[in-house]
């Protein structure tokens, strides 16, 4: 806020679904990624925190990750910006901005939601409906551009950055065409969570350790 337009002039793809634990196993044995006190790391970089979720297991004799079938799907959560930018850069794409994860999340609206009069749950997994847990991509409806989860389950990090938590208000010597702030390590984290009550298409927040 203020309400401002924005222009993006270059077109760009974005994930149907949220990454899953699986895709990123795969990520974590294709660079042997290795497990040091709770934490993966890859050249020094630290990657992933491993929590009490569904997180990917590691055996240290063989070296290889694994994930249970019945937690493939569900998203990967506790990635550092680090972690979900190596695995950008691995696929060979990179993290949305925060203008191009608003435009693809309003999929065409102006509106608090993409939804209009429909029901929030019936799109995101959020304290309503969640039962305090991820759930597997893709269960839910999709917004007007096909994509999955776009509020809800885990949040989504943009590679805008500012150098604390605290978020300022736009004004206008601000850029509005193709805008990106590159200022800190506070990465800007949008769509909410499993443990959101009411997420919406311009929510942001700004965290150095970011949910997915």
């Amino acid at each position: 806020l203020p309400l401002h337009n924005v222009t993006l002039t270059n077109d760009f793809y974005m994930s149907k679904y949220e990454i899953t634990i699986g895709q990123y196993v795969e990520f974590l044995n294709a660079n042997n990624v290795v497990l040091t006190d709770n934490v993966v790391t890859l050249n020094r970089i630290n990657l992933l925190y491993i929590g009490s979720s569904p997180s990917p297991q590691y055996n240290a004799g063989t070296n290889t990750w694994t994930i249970s079938a019945n937690n493939k799907d569900l998203p990967i959560t506790n990635v550092t910006p680090e972690g979900a930018l190596a695995f950008c850069n691995w696929i060979g794409g990179k993290l949305p901005t925060e203008a191009q994860w608003e435009y693809a999340a309003r999929a065409g609206t102006n509106t608090l939601h993409f939804f209009a009069n429909d029901i929030v749950t019936n799109y995101a997994w959020i304290t309503s409906n969640s039962n305090n847990i991820t759930h597997k991509v893709g269960l839910l409806r999709a917004n007007g551009n096909s994509l999955y989860d776009i509020y809800g389950n885990v949040a989504e990090i943009t590679r805008d950055t500012y150098p604390t938590s605290t978020i300022p208000a736009h004004n206008s010597s601000d850029p509005v065409t193709n805008p990106i702030v590159n200022s800190g390590v506070f990465h800007i984290v949008r769509g909410g969570s499993y443990q959101t009550a009411a997420p919406n298409s311009f929510a942001r927040s700004a965290l150095d350790i970011a949910l997915a």
